[in-house]
């Protein structure tokens, strides 16, 4: 213990502090921990495993790029509903005759999006992280769809091919 820190503390706390640290790391009878106990937490970075490959892969085999590409699809998918339903609520809540006329041409273009792109993203981001093989398809389809949306929909299209195209999971579809 540095002797500035030691000077602070009251007597016995230091002792108290190393001793703590002591039974962390060692067992009940004194022995030491083997790293792999249950309930114990692993050290930083051993959860990811290396398949040999260079990739970096979770517990359950799904790439780090498809956790990543999974988590964008959930996100645009439930700000996509949540606008474009705050949206259409908005619109009809105002008593205005502009406002319907509005309405007439929102709600169709919202129910449009929301069957075409955002339910299914969001389906499919979460059927990615639960490592099922018919959201790849999915999401493959949808990042198709994605492809013609420049400049961002063109690059989260392009990053959902390399990501979809380079997972070699067992839930993947190659």
């Amino acid at each position: 213990m540095p002797l500035g820190l030691a000077t602070r503390l009251p007597p016995g706390v230091g002792a108290w502090l190393a001793g703590a640290a002591h039974a962390r790391m060692r067992g009940v009878n004194g022995e030491r921990r083997p790293s792999g106990v249950p309930g114990q937490r692993p050290p930083f970075g051993s959860h990811r495993s290396h398949p040999g490959d260079g990739s970096v892969r979770r517990p359950d085999g799904v790439p780090a790029p498809v956790v990543v590409l999974a988590w964008v699809h959930i996100v645009l998918g439930a700000a996509g509903l949540a606008i474009g339903g705050l949206f259409c609520l908005q619109l009809w809540l105002v008593p205005d005759w502009l406002a319907d006329f509005a309405l007439a041409f929102a709600v169709p273009i919202v129910l449009i999006l929301s069957t075409v792109w955002f339910v299914p993203g969001l389906v499919g981001g979460i059927g990615l992280l639960r490592g099922k093989s018919w959201a790849h398809i999915l999401i493959f389809l949808l990042s198709i769809l994605m492809v013609f949306i420049f400049p961002l929909g063109t690059v989260l299209g392009g990053f959902g091919f390399v990501a979809l195209v380079a997972d070699k999971s067992p839930s993947g579809t190659k």
